[in-house]
């Protein structure tokens, strides 16, 4: 485990009072929650944060020999990630692995955003998971759900942005450049909000990315 440099507190997202408030009522909160997080940029570490910022406890993988892209934008990685603890794995090696087995089995959700090839890739598919912690519940951020023609197309958000038009002005057909492509903050509420749902049912839940845009694009129209 590394710490130091990347554990910054970040200006909080939330005050964390809705979470014990939430316990007290008898609802689900993100109140000592463990969280493995797998995810790498924006989407699945806002999720993330916005969990650990109400309670949670949450890892996060980073290994130096494949860092996270936003290593080089530290005010934004310190804001998404500054209330978790970095961990340094890499899975290629024997005795990490053995590590990344014990928060595999240590933790109620995992959440990632790979490709659906890598982690069983790895040699954790769904069943080895399953069998190492049946408990474990999985949020997969994706670019696309299973069933579309697009299904194995790697994706990121700001690439969903455009594929769902919101890069384009709606009155003159001409591109627009915007700051934020929304699919990425959208996708991570609603994966923050399904980790909490499924939190220790041992469930696997997809979150597309493409749902978000989809969803973003509809109201720009009118639809």
């Amino acid at each position: 485990y590394r710490s130091g440099g990347y554990r910054v507190p970040p200006p909080a997202f939330g005050t964390g009072v809705g979470a014990k408030a939430d316990d007290a009522a008898g609802r689900r909160s993100a109140w000592g929650l463990k969280v493995l997080n797998l995810s790498s940029l924006w989407a699945g570490p806002f999720a993330t944060a916005l969990l650990a910022d109400h309670g949670a406890t949450v890892l996060k993988l980073d290994p130096d020999c494949r860092p996270d892209g936003f290593r080089e934008r530290p005010h934004l990685y310190a804001h998404l990630n500054g209330h978790k603890e970095i961990v340094d794995l890499d899975l290629r090696v024997g005795s990490d692995r053995g590590r990344f087995e014990q928060l595999l089995r240590w933790a109620d959700v995992l959440v990632t955003s790979f490709s659906r090839r890598v982690l069983p890739n790895l040699g954790y598919d769904a069943h080895t998971i399953a069998r190492l912690n049946p408990k474990l519940s999985t949020v997969s951020i994706v670019g696309f759900p299973l069933g579309v023609p697009e299904a194995d197309w790697l994706a990121y958000g700001s690439g969903i942005h455009a594929i769902c038009g919101l890069g384009i002005d709606a009155l003159s057909g001409t591109a627009k450049a915007t700051a934020v492509a929304y699919p990425d903050p959208l996708t991570g509420y609603r994966a923050a909000i399904a980790a909490l749902v499924c939190a220790g049912s041992g469930a696997h839940v997809e979150v597309p990315l493409v749902d978000a845009g989809v969803l973003v694009a509809a109201e720009g129209t009118g639809a």
